[in-house]
């Protein structure tokens, strides 16, 4: 879910995460491994910063932000979001 990505992580959290050799080091998911992010730490880095910006900017208004986070945490860890 990329929605308000841009609202939830700073381009350098992105820029981490997009070039590890292992991203779910950084961020561990309980998705089988055919549905995880895949490492993006072969791509060129020009890429990879186009990349980033693009997700940098995917960014949603404050009223939706807290939506997105739960969203995000209860689908990462699989337990109900508590303020």
């Amino acid at each position: 879910m990329l929605d308000g990505i841009g609202s939830l992580r700073s381009e350098q959290w992105l820029r981490d995460y997009l070039s590890s050799p292992n991203p779910q080091a950084i961020l561990p998911s309980r998705l089988k491994k055919q549905y995880q992010m895949p490492s993006y730490a072969r791509m060129s880095d020009a890429d990879r910063a186009v990349l980033v910006q693009y997700m940098a900017g995917l960014k949603v208004k404050d009223w939706y932000l807290a939506d997105t986070k739960k969203a995000e945490y209860e689908k990462l860890t699989g337990m109900e979001y508590k303020k």
